[in-house]
């Protein structure tokens, strides 16, 4: 069991990435007491766990929800974004003016692939678009920020470009973590960073390897920022690891 020290460290690099779980003592699942992998205080794990918990386990929303300190809304808005963008979609949006409820992801979907089409489409074309297609009444500003938005979000997730670790990877090595922990598995890679530093540190040390495929690795043109030298041994493991799922087997 981990240090007051450990702790302090490791609840500091979670409130430094935004991730620091406002109202840990609401998470009661029987998990949070089976050891030093799972923490209340992650809340990227927390919402992750929380699904996994229907989606695996077929607990009830209700129940699992609740379990995990979360609202039904939220756990379906948890879903919703994890479905969209892989574990980096679980990541707490920054506070501020809150997006339009008019534009669902659905809404704002269909306004990113008209402006993709036709750069030239100003919001209030756009939101005329809108109108026609949902019957929605969104003011323009209201799109623009809201596409605003979302290109940061995209520029900003690795799991978005074509040399950053793809989502169902980045789920798979965290599956490969969980099973370690558990005492099922000996594969669990980047586990020092993961206690450590919490779920997100561990995701961007992933992201940080980039694709092991050489053409994309040319492709990328922005270097990634160095490590520090006590976690470039766990990062080497995680590229490993991704380089053995993607190889193709060999059979004699």
């Amino acid at each position: 069991m981990p240090g007051k020290a450990a702790k302090k460290s490791k609840r500091d690099a979670l409130k430094r990435h935004g991730t620091l779980n406002p109202h840990p003592n609401a998470v009661t699942d029987p998990l949070v007491e089976t050891g030093d992998f799972f923490d209340r205080d992650d809340v990227v794990q927390v919402k992750y766990e929380m699904l996994r918990r229907v989606t695996v386990d077929e607990q009830s929303v209700t129940q699992s929800a609740a379990a995990f300190g979360f609202s039904r809304p939220t756990y379906y808005q948890a879903e919703a974004d994890f479905q969209r963008d892989g574990l980096f979609g679980l990541l707490p949006e920054k506070r501020g003016p809150r997006r339009g409820h008019k534009l669902t992801p659905e809404v704002l979907d269909f306004a990113i692939q008209l402006r993709a089409s036709d750069p030239s489409l100003r919001p209030l074309d756009l939101a005329a678009a809108i109108q026609e297609r949902f019957a929605v009444n969104a003011h323009p500003r209201s799109i623009e920020g809201a596409l605003r938005r979302q290109k940061k979000k995209t520029s900003l997730n690795p799991a978005a470009g074509a040399c950053k670790t793809a989502p169902e990877i980045l789920i798979s090595a965290y599956e490969d973590l969980r099973q370690a922990a558990e005492g099922s598995s000996s594969r669990g890679l980047g586990m020092a960073i993961f206690l450590g530093q919490g779920m997100v540190a561990w995701m961007l040390a992933c992201s940080r390897v980039g694709s092991t495929n050489p053409d994309n690795a040319r492709r990328c043109q922005t270097p990634a920022a160095p490590l520090p030298n006590e976690l470039r041994g766990e990062i080497v493991l995680v590229l490993a690891t991704m380089a053995l799922k993607q190889a193709p087997e060999v059979h004699p």
